[in-house]
């Protein structure tokens, strides 16, 4: 939903996601970059937070390293881009 641009969707199924009680933090990570696009800055730096105690030393860099598997360039640097907007660490 996030490459779709449907960032509203992306929300409500990072939502879903979080019911799951063994999610990871990318779940909170894909909210963030969401929130970030739609501008509501305050709530992705509060998803950010949640993902950094999920994961300590999240950061854009990890991100990068882990999206290896994600081909299109722009893909990646849109996620990254919405991860730095949401506060996420260099």
């Amino acid at each position: 939903m996030i490459f779709k641009r449907d960032f509203e969707a992306a929300i409500a199924w990072a939502d879903r996601a979080r019911e799951i009680p063994n999610c990871q933090y990318w779940t909170m990570a894909h909210k963030a970059v969401a929130l970030a696009y739609l501008g509501r800055e305050r709530e992705a730096r509060a998803a950010m937070r949640v993902v950094e105690e999920e994961r300590p030393g999240f950061s854009i860099a990890f991100a990068r390293e882990k999206l290896f598997y994600l081909r299109s360039r722009a893909q990646i640097d849109m996620y990254l881009e919405g991860l730095r907007k949401a506060g996420a660490p260099p």
